[in-house]
C-alpha cells in the first residue's frame, strides 16, 4: 500500500486506509458536534495519490465544511442590519433514491440522484446502479430507514433482501 497522502492547509482532514488506497475524510470538531452539528464526517476523496487538482479540491472542500461548521458553532450567521428575512423554510425538490453496488442497497435522498451516484461511486470504489427514485426528502428517507432497519448493514446501506427488492420493483413499476 502506498504511503499516506498529505494535503497541507486542509482543516479537519483525516486519512483512512481502504482496500483500494486511501480515503480523505473531513471530520468536525467534537465540541461543535456536541452542540448539534451534523454531519460528523464527510468522505471527500478515494484513491492512491491525489493529483494536484484533486489536492486543491480536497483543500477547498475541507475549508468550506470547516467554515460552515465554525459559523454553526458560533451560533449561526449574525443578523445583518437592514437585511430582508429569509422565508422560514425553503423547499428544495428532492428524491429518495435506491442505488445498488451489486451487494447492498443504499437508501438516500438528493436533489440530483444521478449526480449523487458519482459521489457515492467514488466513496465505494465500485460501480453503482440507480434502481428507483420517489419524491421525498429527509422525512421520507428516515421513514424508509425505519421500515427496513432490520436489514441495515451500516449507515444508509441495507441488505439486498427480497422484501426490499420487491418494494423497489413496485416503485419502479409505478414510475413507468
Amino acid at each position: 500500500m502506498s504511503q499516506r497522502p498529505h494535503v497541507p492547509d486542509a482543516p479537519g482532514l483525516q486519512w483512512r486506509r481502504r482496500v483500494k488506497g486511501w480515503e480523505a475524510r473531513w471530520r468536525a470538531r467534537p465540541d461543535v458536534i456536541a452542540k448539534g452539528w451534523r454531519p460528523k464526517s464527510v468522505p471527500i476523496w478515494l484513491g492512491e495519490v491525489p493529483t494536484p487538482d484533486e489536492e486543491r479540491e480536497i483543500r477547498e472542500h475541507c475549508h468550506s465544511l470547516q467554515q460552515e461548521m465554525l459559523v454553526f458553532g458560533r451560533g449561526g450567521i449574525p443578523e445583518l442590519v437592514g437585511a430582508r428575512p429569509l422565508p422560514a423554510k425553503i423547499e428544495m425538490p428532492s428524491n429518495v433514491y435506491f442505488m445498488s453496488d451489486g451487494e447492498a442497497i443504499k437508501i438516500g435522498f438528493s436533489g440530483a440522484p444521478l449526480l449523487r451516484i458519482k459521489d457515492v461511486r467514488k466513496d465505494r470504489g465500485r460501480d453503482l446502479t440507480l434502481l428507483a427514485q420517489i419524491d421525498g426528502g429527509r422525512e421520507k428517507e428516515a421513514a424508509l430507514h425505519r421500515r427496513f432497519a432490520h436489514l441495515r448493514i451500516s449507515g444508509e446501506w441495507f441488505r439486498s433482501a427480497p422484501e426490499l427488492i420487491e418494494f423497489i420493483n413496485e416503485i419502479a413499476a409505478q414510475r413507468c
